[in-house]
C-alpha cells in the first residue's frame, strides 16, 4: 500500500510542473491571409523590401500589407474576425498581443480603405479595439448601440 502511495506521489510531482507551465503559456495571436486578388505585397520589420504575399501567409506583429492597383486582400484572425483591404491600401499590424493579454491588437491604416468585422464575443469585457487611421483615432470599448451615433 505504501509503495502505491509513494508511486502516486512521485507521478504527481513529475506531472505538476508541466501543468503549471501549460497554464502560464501565452496564447499567440494567429492571423493569416485568407483572400488575395491582384497585386498584394507585404513587408516584415526585419526586411528592407516588399515581397509578394500568398494565401495562408501568417501575419506577425509589425508586418505591413500593401494592396496595389485593382487588388483586394483579407486577413483573418484566430477568432473569426477579419479585416478586408481594398486597392491602394497600406495597413500595419502594430501590436498583436497574446489572446489573453489586456494589451490587445493595434492596427494602423496608413492609407486607403479597410473594413473590419470584429467578433465582439471574443473581446474581453475590459478589453478594447484601438484602430488608427489618418486624421482620426478611435477606440471601441464595448459592443456598440447602433441607435447612438457616437462610435468614436
Amino acid at each position: 500500500m505504501r509503495a502505491k502511495l509513494l508511486l502516486l506521489l512521485l507521478a504527481s510531482l513529475a506531472v505538476a510542473p508541466a501543468l503549471f507551465l501549460a497554464a502560464e503559456a501565452p496564447s499567440a495571436r494567429l492571423l493569416r491571409v485568407s483572400l488575395l486578388e491582384g497585386d498584394v505585397t507585404y513587408q516584415r520589420p526585419d526586411l528592407d523590401r516588399w515581397v509578394d504575399l500568398s494565401i495562408n501567409t501568417p501575419i506577425l506583429e509589425g508586418d505591413k500589407i500593401w494592396v496595389g492597383r485593382s487588388g483586394r486582400a483579407e486577413v483573418e484572425f484566430e477568432n473569426g474576425s477579419f479585416v478586408r483591404l481594398s486597392e491602394n491600401t497600406i495597413i500595419e499590424f502594430a501590436r498583436l498581443a497574446d489572446i489573453n493579454s489586456r494589451d490587445g491588437v493595434e492596427v494602423r491604416l496608413v492609407q486607403g480603405l479597410a473594413s473590419f468585422e470584429v467578433q465582439h464575443a471574443h473581446i474581453p469585457p475590459t478589453g478594447s479595439l484601438p484602430h488608427h487611421v489618418p486624421l482620426v483615432d478611435c477606440k471601441r470599448t464595448a459592443v456598440p448601440d447602433w441607435n447612438q451615433a457616437n462610435l468614436c
